[in-house]
């Protein structure tokens, strides 16, 4: 096997992370579910994020870059591991975020106050359209205050935040081959496509043929295939990597965004409950729930074969389920 041609990564995060066997009433009879921890890599830094930005904030250090800006929804995982890390290197934070400054000061909001990030509220619109602009100005303005300014994108997911998960991939590889497990096939929630480029790019690279499933949690199928592949594509140009994209390789599974981002309906938080209950591990509404409870659906309608044997990343988020936007569920 071929080592992998890492960038330069600044260790922050609590690796690896364990993976655990579950069972419980809400899994198919047939087949087997193991989890990676990703929500045991940090305390604030729990959760994908921040593998991502090991290498995001080694770039930005290299460049001497004292201020960093990011994007996400008012509760955003990754606006929080960002201002979290930015504080443990020394950096300022400057986060955009999709809601309004009135929003309740509670779960990953307070937490960035905590850390004492700069919040920048932007309105729906603001942020489809416009938000990438809007950081940029900033960071203009920072320039001419003589700060070195680095952006990061949503979600950390670019062609160098995606070796958070291509480095993932190989943990995991070598985690299921040291205890024997008879894994079949990775599943992981896909809000802004970078931790499933990472994971597919790194399980290519090791030769690893195992199919790896992405359930979206917004937006659509059509829409994260055409985005994944272009995440792909640039990773393979930019970093040379000896990998050959089959766009037919690429699964998302459509169907369970529901009424949109953020948004669960009632049989997602009873998801939620019922496994914290029966195993004592804790998943979030707006990736991990749903992409759990569309693995479940569709390990039932035969999607994964028979008597399938999984590993599902747990993506983290904890925070962000304790707000009030859902406490009427766990009342």
């Amino acid at each position: 096997m071929n080592s992998i041609p890492y960038p330069s990564r600044l260790p922050l995060a609590q690796l690896p992370t364990p993976i655990e066997k579950i069972s419980c009433s809400l899994l198919p009879r047939s087949g087997a579910l193991w989890v990676k921890r990703d929500d045991l890599t940090g305390t604030l830094t729990s959760g994908n994020k921040i593998r991502k930005l090991e290498f995001l904030l080694s770039e930005a250090r290299g460049e001497g870059c004292d201020s960093v800006l990011t994007c996400g929804g008012i509760q955003s995982n990754h606006a929080r591991t960002c201002a979290a890390a930015a504080a443990s290197l020394g950096m300022n934070c400057h986060l955009f975020l999709r809601g309004g400054a009135d929003a309740p000061l509670e779960g990953n909001l307070f937490l960035d106050r905590v850390l004492g990030a700069d919040l920048h509220f932007l309105s729906a619109e603001d942020y489809s359209r416009r938000r990438d602009q809007l950081m940029q100005e900033f960071a203009d303005r920072l320039i001419r205050e003589e700060h070195r300014p680095y952006i990061i994108p949503e979600g950390g997911s670019n062609s160098l935040g995606s070796f958070g998960y291509i480095l993932a991939a190989e943990e995991i590889y070598h985690q299921v081959r040291q205890a024997a497990l008879p894994v079949k096939g990775l599943v992981c929630a896909v809000g802004s496509g970078g931790t499933y480029t990472g994971l597919w790019l790194g399980t290519r690279l090791l030769h690893w043929d195992i199919p790896v499933w992405g359930i979206n949690i917004c937006d659509s199928a059509a829409y994260f295939q055409e985005r994944i592949l272009g995440e792909m594509e640039r990773a393979v140009r930019r970093f040379r990597l000896p990998v050959t994209i089959r766009p037919e390789e690429i699964r998302i599974v459509d169907g369970y965004v529901f009424s949109g981002y953020s948004q669960a309906p009632a049989e997602i938080h009873l998801c939620i409950r019922r496994l914290a209950a029966e195993t004592g591990l804790i998943l979030e509404p707006v990736y991990t729930a749903k992409a759990f409870y569309g693995m479940v659906q569709e390990w039932e309608k035969g999607l994964f074969g028979p008597d399938p044997e999984l590993l599902f990343l747990h993506t983290g988020g904890l925070f962000g389920l304790m707000t009030s936007h859902y406490s009427p569920f766990y009342a």
